[in-house]
């Protein structure tokens, strides 16, 4: 089923769910987003462009299968191809569900920060953080680039998961070691029983 929503001026806009279905998930959450949401004119512009805005952002992100232009819609969602995590083929309902609560929430996150949409990459370079003792290292930078963080908030990841294709491991080198015998001695120290495998 498809939904659009008509600005004062202008062309209809397909999104997903629709703004009585975003009205009516955002009324019961109590994040910042959902309260300014609520705060704008009920059926007015501004809440249609942050539906909008938020059903594009989605769009944007789906990527595990081939749109199917069910029902003429010109929306990523129905995709062929999908899979949930048992591996079974996700029915264009489920799909549609995930995409339409996915972009619910996109709205609360907009609604408060506009430019949430335009952050690139929750990936991070730290090698070591220490604060009164407790240490965070990182033996290699994490980067939504190879799959290791997110390009997207925490909440969509989590909803959207088998929508969004995996991205595909990065290569990578690892060394290998053996060490044998009783004594306290290392032979690590040589480097000859090191072995050089990839990709990891």
């Amino acid at each position: 089923m498809t939904f659009a929503v008509t600005l004062t001026s202008g062309p209809a806009h397909e999104v997903y769910g629709g703004l009585t279905a975003c009205d009516d998930y955002l009324f019961a959450a109590v994040s910042a987003g959902a309260k300014k949401y609520r705060a704008l004119p009920a059926n007015g512009d501004d809440r249609k462009r942050l539906l909008v805005q938020a059903t594009r952002w989605i769009d944007d992100i789906l990527s595990a299968g081939t749109p199917t232009g069910t029902g003429g819609t010109t929306l990523q969602v129905p995709m062929e191809g999908v899979t949930d995590a048992a591996g079974n083929a996700m029915s264009d309902a489920d799909q549609l569900a995930l995409a339409e609560r996915a972009t619910f929430e996109a709205v609360a996150i907009l609604a408060a920060d506009q430019d949430a949409a335009l952050a690139a990459d929750t990936g991070s370079n730290i090698k070591i953080l220490d604060a009164d003792g407790t240490k965070i290292e990182f033996f290699r930078p994490t980067s939504a680039t190879d799959g290791t963080a997110l390009a997207i908030p925490a909440i969509l990841g989590r909803i959207l998961g088998p929508l969004i294709a995996a991205a595909p491991a990065a290569a990578s080198t690892a060394f290998v070691g053996a060490s044998n015998g009783t004594g306290a001695d290392s032979r690590f120290d040589t480097c000859d029983a090191f072995t050089r495998v990839e990709p990891f």
